[in-house]
């Protein structure tokens, strides 16, 4: 079977697309095989040698030429052939018998009655990386796949060489009951209209995952109607620059990724969308302009490893996401990246009126009540300005009394006065000595979580003592405020290894 110009190969572990087949100055004596590899760092150019352009790459420098005896050296399989590769094939079994000196072929019924009913309960059919093409022509590998694969609910294809969807769904359609579907890092490029002309629906499936599938909005739509019940979708690698109102999601979609792309703002058409999970790390996202069209119904936000640089952008995200209870941000410009430091940590949860769960850390009531006192504490103090405007500044200045604040002292305020307390901490192991400045009503076990990522420790991998005049004793009521075991800028605390 020739190659033609979209088919994706294998070549030492890496993939690539095929994007020009012919002739070439360097190479007179036998077509070659222009590629575009999937890992930049492989190519060499852009489809352009010697002044002479014979292809163009989505990214730059990505584009390289095999000779035709590499190319066909390389193996690719269909699915019937992988398949029966890696979880065998009941129709080749055989025992050898003997009658006397004379060796007699025999099928090992045992073996055969063991490999079909091992076929028969297969569930989860793993795939990734074995050359895979689809090709599902063969009635017989059909009818043979149907018979003895009928409870499969999970099928892996990831990183193969699938470039036509159509072809794809020619297998889906022999499997009923498939629920997951992991297609990442297959390039799709040929035949759509032909997949939108075919109008066929799988509404079983619920997992998708396209990561890396170099796909654009367009395609995506016509993959995506042939799910119609999908619930969880992940498009995470594939160059996003800008998510429009173009992209058709299913409307039981509830779950997307859309991490580890381009993106410079928030997607647009959250008002016709049901999501309640949106990841967006890895992104270039830089303002978050408030707008009526935010879908309410979004409980868990990832925003982490983009370029936010402002805290007026959380403000925003509270008001457009009124459901929210866990978000992830870290690693944006806005913050400092020092974790022994509370405050910024204190911000971003007296701003926002219902999160549970900050950066993968569940927020207990009365952790949320220190943050707000914090938070409080220092707009009266002047060093913060927060917007009157803001719904939440109505909930501060109800539970606060905040609306006279820019008059009040510079100084700290009297209530919080005696709240801080500055504690030397000593790591012998280390020969380390240091001071961490806390609220006394801080418990042991949030202390301890300051003091280990100070450490680059676990928190389970430390104990706390202190010396009350009998030798050292552990600080071991793990909820406890510092301020109940009277533990305050006088002590010493001394940290050791669990």
């Amino acid at each position: 079977m020739g190659y033609q110009i979209g088919d994706r190969l294998m070549v030492d572990d890496e993939l690539c697309t095929i994007k020009y087949i012919g002739p070439i100055r360097e190479w007179s004596t036998a077509p070659a095989y222009g590629v575009e590899w999937d890992n930049p760092k492989r190519g060499k150019h852009s489809g352009t040698i010697s002044g002479i352009q014979y292809f163009t790459t989505r990214l730059a420098n990505a584009g390289s030429f095999l000779k035709e005896a590499k190319v066909k050296g390389l193996r690719r399989k269909s699915f019937y052939k992988a398949l029966t590769e890696i979880y065998g094939d009941s129709q080749q079994i055989s025992n050898s018998l003997y009658l006397g000196a004379k060796k007699i072929e025999g099928l090992g019924f045992d073996a055969l009655n063991e490999r079909n009913r091992r076929l028969h309960d297969l569930k989860s059919i793993s795939l990734q990386k074995e050359s895979i093409y689809i090709d599902f022509s063969d009635e017989k590998e059909r009818n043979y796949f149907v018979s003895q694969c009928p409870n499969v609910i999970s099928l892996d294809l990831g990183q193969n060489l699938v470039s036509d969807f159509n072809n794809l769904c020619d297998a889906l359609g022999l499997m009923k009951n498939l629920k997951t579907l992991n297609l990442s890092g297959n390039h799709f490029s040929r035949n759509w209209d032909r997949l939108n002309n075919n109008n066929l629906t799988f509404p079983n499936l619920k997992s998708l995952f396209l990561v890396s599938c170099n796909l654009n909005l367009q395609g995506v739509n016509s993959i995506l109607n042939c799910f119609p019940g999908l619930q969880v979708l992940d498009l995470s690698g594939n160059h996003f620059q800008c998510i429009d109102q173009k992209l058709h999601l299913p409307e039981s979609l509830v779950t997307l990724n859309l991490s580890d792309n381009a993106l410079k703002s928030f997607p647009q058409g959250f008002e016709k969308w049901n999501l309640e999970e949106l990841c967006l790390a890895d992104n270039d996202i830089t303002i978050i302009k408030k707008r009526d069209d935010f879908s309410a119904a979004i409980k868990n936000l990832n925003l982490s490893n983009n370029r936010i640089s402002k805290w007026a952008e959380l403000d925003i995200l509270n008001t457009s996401f009124p459901y929210l209870e866990a978000l992830i941000i870290h690693a944006n410009p806005l913050f400092t990246f020092d974790e022994t430091d509370q405050s910024e940590f204190y911000q971003i949860i007296a701003r926002f009126d219902g999160l549970k769960v900050l950066d993968g850390s569940p927020l207990s009531s009365d952790l949320i009540k220190e943050a707000e006192l914090y938070f409080v504490s220092k707009i009266r103090n002047g060093e913060i300005t927060y917007n009157k405007d803001l719904k939440r500044w109505k909930h501060f200045n109800e539970s606060y009394v905040l609306d006279n604040y820019q008059n009040a002292s510079k100084k700290l305020p009297r209530w919080l006065d005696g709240e801080l307390e500055t504690i030397t901490m000593i790591y012998e192991e280390k020969d380390l000595t240091f001071s961490i400045s806390v609220l006394s009503t801080y418990t042991v076990r949030y202390l301890k979580g300051i003091i280990s990522s100070k450490l680059s420790k676990k928190v389970l991998q430390i104990k706390l003592y202190r010396n009350l005049g009998k030798g050292l004793e552990e600080i071991d009521k793990e909820f406890s405020q510092l301020r109940d075991l009277s533990i305050n800028s006088e002590n010493i605390i001394y940290i050791k290894s669990n």
